[in-house]
């Protein structure tokens, strides 16, 4: 299997899905996922060529505009590669007016012509991802058993199974009707029910419900930290809409990308944490990451109708929950970088504290504080 995507929209689902399909036992044969894989660049396109059987191309907004991208789509349709393509939500097939802009719209490719790649072979693969028939449409909301359901279409795809018979391998799984017949569409579940039942030694992670990226980063630490912890702590992603942390946690991880302040169910969690005491440790995807301002408050409670107490209450609450210095976690890096850091947050778990640091908020008009961040190798 070769993963091809744009590391920017879809690392780490790409992360996520070569976990799922290597925890399979019908999988004897490899995973192709350069952040483990490449190692030199030069040998990337003969790697497509003669040791992929199954060409997995996840369909990103940007994914088309990136060169190498293209090189590897381009290489696997020349070599008639079984392809399987996995659209996110607002993505499509590319339309003939793409196509033919191509040379207007990906300017670099000078590194490629030296593997014989022009427009014209970039252009003639981009028409066969039209013609595609192996689609699978991912919804919105992501959760585990869409992942599941994804690995099992490719794992069925590259059996050679009937088009009548995927449609039959799981209840979750419906046809996508219209143009693409015989597309699957994955019907995500909410992963998350009524937890106020669960003990207090669940360790519960808040993630904004329609960020892609963040809710793979958050299932991808629901598989990685159980095996990682002496105390069993099993995770349980808060990623459904209306999702909020339970008032009976004792602790949870608040995943922190560029979207998450912007959810108001993660708002609503952090200010369930502070105030019933619950130890919550950031976790930052991205350096991109900011600390929303006061300003930044005051325009989403005005959008949100907030009170004036309730959002005195969010701006004292984001202070006290940033406090805690939060710990990198990137699964776009190699996976061994990727475990130190989820031992790193599982030491800060089991600890249920860590260090501090000062936070200003409150009268700050317009500057946004950058996060702080322990990375994999620093004492803690």
């Amino acid at each position: 299997f070769f993963l091809s995507h744009h590391k920017e929209g879809a690392g780490a689902f790409a992360r996520l899905l070569k976990l799922e399909l290597g925890s399979r036992r019908k999988v004897d044969g490899g995973i192709f996922l350069d952040s483990d894989n490449l190692t030199d660049l030069n040998e990337l396109l003969d790697i497509v060529a003669f040791k992929v059987e199954m060409f997995v191309l996840l369909v990103t907004d940007k994914v088309f505009l990136r060169p190498w991208c293209l090189a590897e789509l381009t290489v696997s349709a020349q070599k008639g590669t079984h392809m399987i393509a996995v659209y996110f939500p607002d993505c499509d097939r590319p339309t003939d007016e793409f196509i033919h802009t191509l040379p207007n719209q990906v300017l670099e490719i000078q590194e490629l012509a030296r593997f014989g790649l022009t427009y014209s072979h970039l252009q003639e693969a981009l028409t066969t991802v039209q013609d595609n028939r192996c689609v699978v449409r991912m919804s919105r909301s992501l959760s585990a058993d869409a992942i599941e359901d994804l690995a099992s279409i490719i794992l069925k795809q590259r059996a050679g199974t009937p088009q009548s018979r995927q449609a039959k391998i799981a209840s979750r799984l419906t046809l996508a009707m219209g143009a693409d017949v015989n597309s699957l569409h994955v019907r995500a579940h909410n992963v998350c029910q009524d937890r106020h039942s669960e003990t207090d030694q669940s360790l519960y992670v808040v993630v904004d419900h329609f960020n892609m990226e963040a809710i793979s980063s958050a299932l991808i630490l629901q598989r990685l930290i159980p095996p990682c912890s002496g105390l069993q702590i099993i995770p349980v992603v808060l990623s459904g809409r209306g999702a909020v942390l339970p008032t009976s946690s004792s602790r949870c991880l608040l995943i922190c990308s560029t979207t998450s302040m912007q959810d108001p169910y993660v708002l609503e969690s952090i200010l369930v944490s502070v105030e019933f005491d619950i130890f919550t440790l950031p976790i930052f995807l991205s350096d991109e990451f900011r600390i929303p301002s006061d300003k930044d408050l005051a325009e989403f409670s005005e959008m949100s109708d907030f009170t004036m107490d309730k959002h005195q209450a969010l701006v004292l609450a984001i202070r006290a929950t940033f406090r805690t210095i939060g710990v990198r976690f990137w699964p776009k890096e190699h996976f061994t970088i990727m475990k130190m850091q989820v031992d790193s947050i599982v030491r800060r778990v089991e600890a249920g504290t860590g260090p501090k640091r000062a936070v200003t908020i409150a009268g700050e008009e317009s500057k946004q504080t950058p996060c702080t961040v322990i990375s994999e190798t620093e004492s803690i």
